[in-house]
């Protein structure tokens, strides 16, 4: 679930309180359909639809008994959902264990791991110079691994770190200049 101020980008979605179904497409690959990113359930809130929950909706939607469109139970989505949210938030546990099997806790320090966070962003700034895709993931999440153990040598979740941040940017207003989002002061 996301926050609900954010604006729905298609209406090609007809929501009921236990369906979701694609209008425009009959076979379960939902050929030609462009997916929302975005699409709001009756009870006011958001789903959002990532390459992952892409792929199993195509791979769980049902023909529809009333007309040739497909659809999903709103149920089983959600279902998916949080056992994805689940299992994603898990890997900073499992990042946690690696970096305390490899001695990074009993070992590093914050300022060691600082310049390994310089050192992961130059290879991923030298990615995006090259729009090497490869490159630019491993270079991305290289820097997460490495921001979570910064926090953890800090004192901190990576996931708490997050939710501060998001708490603050989710109520920020402000404007796109030059590719940039500048907040309002």
């Amino acid at each position: 679930m996301i926050n609900k101020n954010k604006k729905i980008m298609s209406k090609m979605v007809h929501i009921t309180e236990r369906t979701l179904t694609f209008k425009g497409t009959e076979d379960q690959k939902l050929t030609g359909y462009k997916f929302p990113m975005l699409v709001e359930l009756l009870n006011g809130n958001y789903i959002e639809f990532d390459n992952k929950t892409i792929e199993w909706i195509i791979q769980n939607n049902a023909s529809s008994q009333h007309n040739k469109e497909r659809f999903i139970y709103i149920d089983a989505l959600l279902n998916y959902l949080n056992a994805n949210k689940e299992n994603e938030l898990e890997i900073f546990n499992n990042i946690r264990t690696w970096a305390e099997q490899k001695g990074i806790f009993e070992k590093g320090d914050v300022k060691t791991q600082y310049i390994k966070l310089q050192e992961e962003a130059g290879e991923l700034a030298k990615a995006l110079l090259n729009n090497d895709k490869e490159e630019i993931i491993d270079a991305i999440g290289d820097c997460v691994v490495v921001l979570t153990n910064l926090s953890k040598l800090a004192g901190y979740n990576i996931e708490d770190c997050i939710h501060s941040a998001y708490n603050v940017i989710s109520k920020r207003t402000g404007k796109m200049e030059n590719g940039t989002f500048i907040k309002d002061k």
